[in-house]
């Protein structure tokens, strides 16, 4: 059989093969089965790695030490991630909440202590007021707008707890020019989310109404709905009453400002605007300036975060995983403990600092931020993400907090509610948990990931401290600066108390503990007809020591020599306990 030569055979390789076998006789039409190609010694380029991620096996082989624990951090994260339908129920929900809120009417003007309109609305106030009564004018208007915020927007929420955060944005024309002044300003928010939440009751698709506090801040009460969605499924979202950036100069919150008079705080008058000397010798207000500064500066925040964290699927992840973590160890909620929200503007500032980047895995950034977290001294050597701040007002946070964590604008305090110890707790969990990871054997992703420790089991003392309104009364007596402390945070003698006793225990235990830590006080959602959560009509109060094993059972605590400054101090602490001796050399 002839086979015809044609053009298109020069670039057929097929017809090439074809031809040569009828050159052995055998006929081009009959199928015959390929030889096998010898394999060649040449590389296939389809498997080569890039060399990102020869680096990012190498790392994590460096660190893992297992491919195993891998994988159990991906299906960690697919397993909190929000993602699908609940996202797009979450999404529909915060649709629904914003409609309704921008449609709500103006409402009529009241005095500011007038509490007769809300009575009649059916709610209470959601602010323990300390004192009652206080001058000015409130009048409700629509938000100017209303925007989600947070872990929501950052895309770093973490199941099971699904909360999406909304801010109201209260005009600037509800405030006067004297409303930073004696809580007029946070008064005048809480009578805004009070009387959202009456406008809200009834509606179809609202489930549940509640008042809770922010980070366990009396000052800073939230409105938490629950939303009904399209399919019958409730959504919670928790809606903050935030001041418009230019409502205030933030320079009136300087930390060293006082915006509390006391004559007004102690009801000896109504004299409220001491200017010149007389306003500069009173007693600053930093936790009250600093909760007013947190609304004048989240929006600014809130875009930082976006740039620096919001960019980088590794960052979100490690975000994701470093609240895991916390979560576990309990130590994310109420009053002095380390808020949620500050894991991201630890990621950020060491994405600033270029300790992380963009290219790194979400285990890669959970290990380096605990990392510098298991060495971090906020005190000494405050962080910032302001590129320059001015090194009096550095010394101004350091005198007036025992933790700094200074914002973008240089202003704000992100870290003004956080306490030495906690930050010292967490401290500790950190070094644990970096120790665990370095173990080649054993269950450490149960151990860092799903173990909960709660605050009991994380000390090996606790410590009970009964109080009611009359020792709390006796102790503002007896205790220098313990009422002025009080009144920073509207009013609450408990909290004020709180630190004074973590650290009277730390100063006394000495050498004896390692670590005196509070519980985390109670915060709890209340009811919209209910009155707001009291702190001073808690029962008591509970401390946490961990023990210095080597000298925690000592017959008698060896003071300073006699002759140095700090003998005094040891001796009115101790009173008649304390005596001289005389030890060998």
């Amino acid at each position: 059989m002839k086979r015809i030569h044609t053009e298109d055979d020069e670039d057929d390789p097929s017809r090439d093969s074809a031809a040569s076998l009828d050159t052995s006789g055998v006929s081009s039409t009959q199928a015959l089965p390929a030889k096998k190609k010898p394999r060649s010694k040449q590389k296939d380029s389809s498997h080569e790695f890039s060399s990102r991620e020869i680096a990012r096996l190498r790392h994590m082989g460096a660190v893992d030490h297992s491919s195993l624990f891998r994988l159990q951090v991906t299906e960690l994260l697919k397993e909190v991630s929000v993602k699908g339908k609940l996202r797009q129920r979450l999404s529909a929900a915060v649709d629904a909440l914003t409609k309704l809120l921008l449609a709500l009417p103006a409402g009529t003007e009241h005095e500011l202590s007038d509490r007769s309109w809300l009575q009649t609305l059916g709610v209470r106030l959601p602010l323990v007021e300390t004192p009652a009564g206080g001058k000015g004018r409130f009048r409700f208007e629509p938000p100017s707008k209303v925007t989600a915020e947070g872990s929501f927007v950052l895309d770093t929420i973490v199941k099971p707890r699904t909360e999406v955060d909304l801010a109201l944005h209260i005009p600037k024309s509800v405030f006067q020019p004297k409303d930073h002044l004696n809580q007029r300003c946070v008064r005048k928010q809480a009578l805004y989310l009070a009387h959202v939440a009456a406008a809200l009751r009834g509606h179809k698709d609202v489930q549940g109404l509640g008042f809770q506090y922010h980070r366990g801040n009396p000052l800073k009460p939230t409105l938490v709905v629950s939303v009904k969605g399209k399919d019958c499924k409730t959504v919670s979202v928790r809606v903050h009453a935030r001041l418009d950036p230019d409502t205030f100069k933030l320079s009136r919150f300087d930390v060293n400002k006082n915006n509390i008079r006391p004559r007004w705080y102690l009801g000896q008058g109504q004299r409220e605007e001491e200017d010149g000397a007389e306003a500069t010798s009173l007693p600053p207000t930093p936790v009250y300036n600093m909760s007013v500064l947190h609304d004048l500066c989240a929006a600014r925040h809130l875009e930082c975060m976006r740039q620096s964290v919001g960019v980088s699927e590794g960052l979100r992840q490690g975000v994701m995983l470093l609240t895991v973590w916390l979560r576990q160890r309990q130590a994310h909620e109420g009053w002095g403990s380390f808020p949620e929200d500050l894991l991201c503007s630890v990621v950020a500032l060491l994405v600033g600092r270029g300790q992380l980047n963009t290219s790194m895995t979400g285990y890669q950034v959970f290990r380096a931020v605990l990392q510098y977290l298991s060495q971090a001294d906020w005190q000494t050597d405050p962080p910032s993400l302001c590129a320059e701040v001015e090194p009096s007002r550095l010394v101004a946070f350091t005198s007036r907090f025992p933790v700094v964590f200074v914002d973008g604008s240089g202003w704000l305090n992100l870290a003004y509610t956080l306490t030495a110890a906690a930050l010292l707790k967490v401290r500790q969990e950190a070094k644990l948990t970096i120790s665990a990871l370095g173990k080649s054997e054993g269950q450490k992703f149960q151990v860092v990931f799903l173990t909960h420790k709660s605050f009991p089991r994380s000390f090996d003392y606790l410590c009970h401290v009964t109080i009611d309104a009359r020792s709390l009364r006796r102790s503002g007596e007896r205790v220098d600066n313990l009422a002025t402390a009080a009144m920073d945070v509207g009013g609450q003698m408990s909290l004020a108390l709180t630190s004074h006793l973590e650290q009277l225990l730390t100063s006394a235990l000495d050498d004896r503990v390692t670590l005196v830590c509070a519980a985390p006080r109670p915060n709890p959602q209340w009811s919209v007809n209910d009155a707001p959560l009291d702190y001073d009509e808690q029962s008591y109060l509970t401390f946490g020591l961990c023990l210095n094993t080597s000298a925690a059972f000592s017959v008698l605590n060896k003071g300073p020599p006699a002759d140095h400054p700090e003998a005094l101090a040891f001796r009115e602490m101790w009173g008649d306990k304390s005596e001289m001796r005389r030890f060998k050399d």
